[in-house]
């Protein structure tokens, strides 16, 4: 696959899951009336599924034949900062892991676990946005660089 159609396809799915996280945001900022938490904890529990799954189609979309590949193929010198967002897409699948399960396992009338669960997948998301940052710069550069020499 050409690299530029590889950089396009990463760029879009990046902007799908812009949408997921936002959702997720939208669904974290939810102020609630009264002790019944079930509709936002719902809510939560299908948009942070969706997330995971999206994230993890993403994550195997650039380390398998994706831009990662065509990026260390084009810029050799650039392998650290592939290695260092790998490490980094590990990190986000162990936190999705352990986050998954303590979602689940809430009640719906604990508004303290709730909160707690809510800051942590907000600071996810703040990691994931710093992350999806470093990957545009590196597409940016290793993929999407005008080479000139036409006229």
């Amino acid at each position: 696959m050409d690299p530029r159609d590889i950089a396009q396809q990463t760029l879009l799915e990046q902007r799908i899951l812009s949408h997921i996280t936002q959702a997720t945001r939208t669904t974290i900022a939810w102020k609630l009336h009264g002790k019944d938490n079930s509709r936002k904890l719902a809510t939560l529990r299908f948009v942070t599924a969706s997330l995971k799954r999206h994230l993890d189609h993403l994550m195997a979309l650039e380390e398998c034949d994706g831009y990662m590949a065509a990026a260390l193929e084009s810029c050799p010198n650039m392998s650290e900062k592939i290695d260092s967002l790998k490490r980094e897409h590990a990190l986000f699948r162990e936190a999705f892991f352990q986050l998954a399960p303590r979602l689940e396992g809430l009640a719906a009338d604990d508004a303290t676990g709730l909160e707690t669960v809510c800051v942590e997948i907000g600071d996810l998301l703040a990691r994931l946005d710093e992350h999806t940052r470093k990957e545009e710069d590196l597409l940016q550069e290793a993929l999407l660089r005008d080479e000139g020499g036409e006229g």
